[in-house]
């Protein structure tokens, strides 16, 4: 009975010794996984790789010498142990970390050699501080482009934007010292353009005017408020303390706007040079240009002038122009801005030229008819009890001496203290 036993205990064990063994393709690709994955990371099997598991499926082959040392029993995981995987892992992240410090010391080299400064700790207030001062002007002269080799209209609006950012200094530049600039740098540039080709006499002296009158009227504004009224830059830096920035930046874009359309004329003029002629009404145009800016430069200087001596600054102003006219500095203005659109119009050959040239004149009228309201209402809460201010008004209007049959319809105004004068 045992011998029977031990036979049949042998029978088996040699029955299970000689077991078909799977095929090697029915094997999962052990090695082709990890292949494949550190293919796709960027690393060499080869290299980080050293043990060559044996495809049977049965033990590993041994390590080389540099490999450590394998267990016959660790749990496998697509055909290789756990210190296999932990192996192999250890040696790419010691190659990726490898890879990220060199990249960050070619990164320090480099900011060394460019000797790029420090982010100070308030760059916060810094950043706005540049926004408000240096940024306008940088995006404004980004936007200087050019059609066809001439300036566009877009490279004026940009150069009007680059003329008014003083703004963001004080905020009423925007209106003062701004206006100028922003209506003389996009004429200088574009007579700059044009002069590259033959340019008519009359056209460059339309232009050149109202380069001089922008060159003007920024001096007597930094004359007025500097020199001859500093009590003036007071109100000026306490209108700015109140103003915020992005009231600031709405300011500058519609006003560049409106002071880009109101120099429109002088470019379609000088884009046209070669073709359009002037004529009689073109010349009587330049004349109202040179008027305009003669009558408002010498009514600035006499009212300057008047303001200035010792107990005049709050006294009313009737010397000099200010004898025929309630306001003969912004008679003048808007003289020379008319002088300027009819000087143009023989250029307007497309709608958009006079669409552009309309809203620029326009604008000027609203902006001089509003200030003319207000300042005159201002004279009349100020000066209503001089009997010789009364009598002024009752005869004189912003255009000048009014005829009698106008006179009671003034009267009338002026006794029933209108807050809106006569134009």
């Amino acid at each position: 009975m045992k011998t029977l036993i031990i036979v049949l205990f042998y029978c088996a064990v040699f029955a299970s010794g000689i077991q078909p063994r799977k095929p090697k393709s029915a094997l999962p690709p052990k090695r082709a996984y990890i292949s494949q994955a550190l293919r796709v990371s960027g690393g060499d099997v080869d290299e980080v790789w050293p043990l060559q598991p044996d495809i049977s499926g049965d033990e590993p082959a041994e390590a080389s010498s540099t490999s450590p040392p394998i267990q016959q029993h660790s749990p496998r995981f697509l055909g290789f142990t756990v210190s296999e995987l932990q192996t192999a892992a250890a040696t790419r992240s010691a190659q990726v970390g490898a890879n990220l410090k060199k990249q960050l010391d070619a990164i320090r080299k480099t900011q060394a050699s460019l000797s790029l400064p420090k982010v100070p700790e308030d760059w916060k207030g810094q950043s706005t501080k540049a926004i408000q001062n240096v940024g306008p002007a940088a995006v404004a002269a980004a936007g200087l482009l050019y059609k066809e080799g001439e300036l566009s209209f877009l490279g004026v609006y940009a150069l009007a934007l680059l003329g008014s950012c003083s703004g963001f200094h004080l905020f009423l530049y925007f209106i003062t010292v701004g206006y100028s600039l922003g209506v003389m740098l996009p004429v200088l540039v574009a007579l700059y353009v044009a002069s590259k080709r033959p340019v008519q006499n009359l056209t460059a002296v339309h232009s050149c005017l109202t380069i001089l009158w922008g060159v003007r009227s920024a001096a007597f504004f930094l004359y007025r408020e500097y020199v001859n009224w500093p009590q003036l830059h007071d109100k000026v830096v306490e209108v700015n303390n109140m103003a915020r920035l992005n009231s600031k930046f709405f300011c500058w874009l519609v006003y560049s706007f409106f002071y880009a359309t109101m120099v429109s004329p002088c470019l379609f003029r000088l884009k046209s040079a070669t073709t359009t002629t002037w004529g009689v009404f073109g010349k009587i145009a330049l004349g109202m240009q040179v008027t305009g800016l003669l009558l408002e430069s010498v009514a600035d200087y006499q009212k300057s002038t008047f303001k200035a001596l010792p107990g005049n600054r709050n006294q009313w102003c009737n010397v000099g122009l200010f004898q025929y006219s309630t306001f003969p500095n912004y008679l003048g203005e808007i003289m020379f801005w008319y002088g300027t659109f009819f000087g143009g119009m023989a250029s307007y050959k497309k709608p958009q030229q006079w669409v552009l040239a309309l809203i620029g004149i326009l604008f000027v009228s609203v902006v001089i008819k509003g200030a003319v309201s207000s300042l005159g209402a201002k004279q009349m809460r100020k000066y209503g009890d001089k009997s010789d201010f009364i009598k002024f008004r009752r005869t004189h209007t912003f255009l000048g001496p009014v005829p009698s049959f106008e006179k009671k319809q003034i009267s009338r105004a002026i006794n029933g203290e209108s807050q809106q004068p006569a134009f």
